[in-house]
């Protein structure tokens, strides 16, 4: 049973089992674009109700990756279809990025 839950990207070339030696059936996985995890999305909270519940996941990963296309549209303001209405989730976290951004500058300085 997997004890690991693994939440990264749809981008196929960020495989969780390259990237930690596991093998196959000891990693619970979901994958979406950007790796959001998001407060009111059913999907997420399923998921982790149903690892945390029945094969008793006890660690949770969440993974981003460099060049990451999501996170870039994010930054652009992707305003097309589905793909605007998903990343529009992360927009109070690209907020935050922001903030915190500013203020180490400004500590810096």
């Amino acid at each position: 049973m997997p004890k690991v839950l693994w939440i990264g990207c749809s981008d196929s070339r960020v495989s969780e089992h390259q990237l930690t030696g596991s093998k196959p059936g000891t990693t619970f996985v979901h994958r979406n674009v950007a790796n959001i995890v998001a407060f009111k999305d059913a999907n997420v909270s399923t998921l982790l109700e149903y690892g945390v519940e029945y094969p008793g996941i006890e660690d949770i990963i969440v993974c981003g990756h460099t060049r990451c296309g999501g996170i870039t549209a994010i930054v652009d303001g992707v305003r097309e279809h589905y793909i605007a209405d998903w990343l529009c989730i992360a927009t109070g976290a690209e907020q935050a990025a922001d903030r915190i951004t500013k203020e180490r500058k400004l500590n810096r300085e």
